[in-house]
């Protein structure tokens, strides 16, 4: 069932969020109840009769593209910009599994949408650092490091000075003042809350940071793990094991597959 409208308890569903308006569908599963403004589409299943992984899985896959394109194209906005707006995602043909070959397909396109879902939440916690990592460490456990930037930055590159008379410092950029930090740890600490981040001249940024060396220490080596675990695991990879499954499901003969490959090159 798809909604346009969107009541407040639907918020807090397990759904398939789809934009109004993109290049692609784009679909994005949500179990974590997360909000969103207009022009984004719901769908959701309260009867249980599909796996809305499977149906994520669908509904980005290249063939659902192809078909989109090739039925809707006449509907576009320019810049090769389509609108998925409801009576068109009520048309796409999902094929419901009819024998244990076929589901057995399903069960593995839900699962690499779950595996992409786990890598969305990675990036995100990734994102969010240090907030994500401090949990209920923050008030009197954590001491406030602050930070004025003497000019804008698109995408704030920190640096680490070592000081003569022992400690360390970290800058917004070459041009900015140096903030002491007592440590190696908090400074690589202090560094990846910086990095990254866009900011305006004047603006201030307070980074928390552990009072505890070894609290701080343990968050930059479960980011490191974390970057490590988002390095070994390609979202693209499986997207692309996602569409070679989805082809099979509906029955698509190598030509076909290719047929359709050369088509979304024009777009």
């Amino acid at each position: 069932m798809i909604h346009e409208s969107k009541p407040v308890e639907l918020f807090e569903k397990p759904k398939i969020m789809i934009r109004d308006i993109g290049l692609h569908l784009s679909p994005y599963y949500d179990e974590e109840s997360l909000l969103c403004l207009k022009t984004i589409y719901f769908v959701y299943d309260d009867a249980k009769a599909i796996d809305l992984r499977f149906l994520a899985g669908i509904l980005g896959s290249k063939m659902i593209d192809f078909y989109f394109y090739s039925k809707f194209w006449a509907a576009h906005i320019g810049g090769g910009y389509m609108r998925f707006r409801k009576q068109y995602l009520d048309l796409i043909p999902v094929r419901v599994p009819s024998t244990d070959s076929e589901q057995v397909i399903v069960d593995r396109i839900s699962d690499k949408v779950r595996r992409i879902s786990a890598l969305n939440r990675l990036e995100e916690k990734i994102r969010a650092f240090p907030d994500s990592y401090l949990g209920g460490r923050k008030g009197t456990e954590c001491e406030t490091i602050p930070f004025t930037s003497r000019i804008g930055h698109n995408q704030v590159k920190p640096h680490i000075l070592e000081l003569i008379d022992g400690g360390f410092a970290v800058t917004l950029g070459l041009e900015e003042d140096r903030v002491p930090v007592e440590t190696k740890v908090k400074s690589d600490y202090v560094y990846l809350a910086l990095e990254g981040r866009k900011t305006k001249k004047g603006q201030r940024i307070e980074v928390q940071v552990p009072r505890d060396g070894s609290e701080a220490s343990g968050i930059v080596l479960e980011h490191k793990k974390d970057l490590d675990q988002l390095r070994t695991q390609s979202k693209s990879d499986l997207m692309a094991e996602i569409d070679d499954l989805v082809f099979n499901l509906y029955g698509l003969s190598v030509d076909d597959k290719k047929t359709v490959e050369k088509y979304l090159l024009k777009f």
